[in-house]
């Protein structure tokens, strides 16, 4: 099957994977392929919006959007420069207030010369900028003051299309058209969730901005979702989205990739109804661990990682193979030895300990800042060229 035909479901989650789906969508521009993102993000503004408006989180979504943007759209610098910007890191209320409003009555630099280059498309963006501050005002006569603060002008254009439409999914969708997203990017639910773990020592912690930068390992023993982002909180079981059941049923290869393992991958793999969509579908099923240690994954192995996808998405279903949710691992070609320095380790490669798994491999950064990670343009080429 052609690259061009075949149907890809990235499982991933905000940051870890942008620059192999930016690879991907340039390599193969494939409208087919899918990014499922999970929507329990909790960091900067994605978290006030998140607590201020009761929604889920957007800012992965947004981001990934951003990534995948057609960059021959008619004015896609200016564009990206518009929603990329963020509000100045100031305590000065009345300041923030001040430069927001020049945002949304095209009196800022960055919104005149988005509307120079493409005034209809510039046009929405501000609709749902001033749907989002009509609203925030609103809810300030009785909630108090929304902070502004380093506020994500793209996340504050989602949040007013998803306040008109009424779910992430349609707020999403309307971004996609307007930028030529090459391929669907999918929230993994519609559910308001907030992420929490519990260690073996019974510690609960709170919170995916505070989990991601939690040594966790092999410590983490359970993942949960509350209603709340506080201890004590209702526990939900939200469920996967029908759209990314659809996707994930009807897919010819199922990714699920690096990035933070917990807080990204994990959680979106622990919603109801994933495991189900993964072992119904006949795609081929693709894991690409991590090769570096952050706080979530120290003292882990590659091999402790696979183990514990697979534990999470088999559950305990009866019956149920490993091979039925994964057949595939690509690992980082570690012929060549790196020094990474500053306190960064690889993660141990023992992919010998698994049995029935094909490993695939393909080369690391060598030079530089992003040292020890996967190059993108071979990793994207190698899932293109993955067949059973």
């Amino acid at each position: 099957m052609a690259i061009y035909e075949r149907r890809i479901a990235c499982i991933t989650g905000g940051t870890g994977f942008r620059f192999v789906a930016r690879s991907l969508a340039s390599l193969y521009p494939n409208p087919t392929t899918v990014h499922v993102i999970g929507t329990a993000d909790s960091g900067r503004s994605t978290r006030r919006i998140r607590e201020f408006f009761g929604i889920p989180a957007i800012g992965d979504l947004r981001s990934r959007c951003i990534d995948l943007a057609d960059r021959r759209t008619l004015g896609y610098r200016e564009i990206t420069d518009l929603l990329a910007y963020r509000l100045p890191n100031i305590e000065d209320k009345t300041a923030l207030e001040k430069e927001f409003a020049s945002i949304i009555n095209c009196r800022h630099p960055l919104t005149c010369a988005a509307s120079a280059r493409n005034h209809k498309f510039t046009r929405i963006i501000l609709a749902n900028l001033k749907r989002f501050d009509e609203t925030r005002k609103s809810i300030e006569l009785t909630k108090g003051p929304f902070d502004l603060k380093q506020g994500s002008i793209g996340n504050f254009f989602l949040t007013g299309a998803y306040l008109d439409f009424g779910d992430i999914g349609a707020a999403i969708f309307l971004y996609e058209k307007l930028a030529g997203v090459r391929g669907r990017v999918l929230p993994a639910s519609e559910a308001v969730m907030h992420l929490a773990v519990e260690t073996v020592d019974r510690q609960t912690i709170v919170g995916q901005h505070i989990i991601t930068k939690t040594d966790l390992g092999s410590r983490m023993q359970r993942l949960f979702f509350l209603e709340r982002e506080e201890p004590g909180a209702a526990e939900i079981r939200p469920s996967l989205s029908a759209e990314a059941a659809d996707a994930i049923r009807g897919s010819d290869m199922i990714v699920f990739s690096m990035g933070s393992f917990y807080t990204s991958l994990l959680s979106t793999l622990h919603l109801m109804g994933m495991s189900e969509a993964v072992r119904e579908s006949h795609a081929l099923k693709v894991f690409i661990p991590n090769t570096i240690e952050d706080p979530e994954i120290r003292g882990m192995t590659t091999a402790d990682m696979v183990q514990q996808l697979v534990k999470t998405l088999k559950g305990t279903e009866a019956g149920a193979k490993e091979n039925d949710y994964l057949q595939v691992i690509i690992a980082g070609d570690r012929s060549k030895r790196l020094r990474l320095g500053a306190g960064r380790r690889l993660i141990p490669d023992d992919t010998t300990r698994l049995k029935g798994l094909r490993i695939e491999r393909t080369p690391l950064i060598t030079e530089g800042e992003q040292k020890g990670y996967y190059q993108p343009e071979p990793l994207a080429d190698l899932l293109a060229r993955l067949s059973y």
